[in-house]
């Protein structure tokens, strides 16, 4: 939406005691880096770098598999009795980095670009108009999501359709598939 953000790390160096007395004090929001977005806006978030979602943004998710979520702050919601959600601050406090973070810009052009690489993940956007052949080998799996429009997938001699928010997991083997349509793929393998 229109002035939509989220939060990315903080503004200024700050020490554990004062990120604590922050989340005690309910002054937290003072402290994060509010960051505008838009459309097809790529950020690559280390690992103990604070962050929020904020509302109106529908997001594309890429994480390593770790189902670990330290809350240390949330808008005074509640949960199905009444009662605040949990916070995690000791564990928050642990591996969080109190530093500012530097934004890595990535620029978005052409049909196959490279949006994020680390040692634990590649993470690539697709835009198969035209058709286009991807390679694959049973050393891992790939992932696919669309996140916008429409197109089509062969694997193997079968074809599937593919809407706007549909998830494909293809199974690490050795070949090809055929990507088509018009429309945003993101792609990610390990």
């Amino acid at each position: 939406d229109e002035g939509a953000s989220l939060y990315y790390g903080v503004t200024k160096k700050i020490s554990s005691e004062e990120f604590r007395s922050r989340i005690e004090n309910n002054t937290l929001l003072e402290v994060l880096n509010k960051v505008p977005v838009k459309k097809g806006d790529v950020f690559f978030i280390k690992s103990g770098t604070i962050h929020a979602i904020g509302k109106g943004i529908v997001i594309c998710e890429i994480q390593q598999n770790s189902n670990t979520t330290y809350r240390v702050y949330d808008y005074d919601r509640r949960d199905k009795n009444g009662n605040p959600r949990e916070l995690h601050i000791e564990k928050a406090i642990a591996v969080s980095s109190l530093e500012p973070s530097q934004r890595s810009k990535t620029s978005v052009s052409g049909n196959d670009c490279v949006l994020s690489q680390c040692k634990y993940f590649t993470v690539r956007r697709l835009n198969p108009s035209g058709g286009m052949e991807i390679d694959i080998t049973n050393k891992c799996f790939h992932s696919l999501i669309v996140t916008d429009g429409s197109g089509a997938l062969e694997l193997n001699g079968i074809a599937t359709k593919l809407n706007k928010g549909d998830s494909v997991f293809i199974p690490a083997q050795n070949g090809k598939y055929k990507l088509s349509g018009e429309c945003d793929i993101i792609l990610s393998y390990v």
